[in-house]
């Protein structure tokens, strides 16, 4: 009677490891999906000027004011300080009101 009982209990399969081997087959494929969905979302977000990015003139030294092309790489451009009274050039790369922290305050030295 117990080579029966052994041969049941290796024969079965635990209903626990089945569930566990389901979800996982399930949730992986769609955590790949999703993260590859929030890639491109911000690729694109760059682009469509929904995202506020400072570009390249921020953090660098002028004597004269930045070229407004330098200066958002995303975003809409709006001088907070185009004549650098304090001693930096400020501006704010603005995105979309809808996504938050989308805009980006930006900053040049005035040499």
């Amino acid at each position: 009677m117990t080579n029966k009982k052994m041969l049941s209990k290796k024969g079965s399969v635990n209903p626990f490891m089945v569930f566990g081997v389901l979800v996982l087959a399930i949730a992986l494929p769609v955590a790949v999906f999703l993260t590859q969905k929030n890639q491109e979302s911000r690729s694109s977000a760059a682009t469509d000027n929904s995202m506020g990015i400072c570009g390249s003139a921020t953090g660098e030294y002028f004597s004269s004011r930045p070229s407004d092309d330098s200066l958002c790489d995303g975003g809409v451009l709006v001088w907070n300080d185009d004549k650098a009274d304090d001693g930096d050039w400020n501006w704010t790369c603005k995105g979309d009101p809808a996504v938050a922290d989308s805009d980006k305050e930006c900053l040049a030295a005035k040499e």
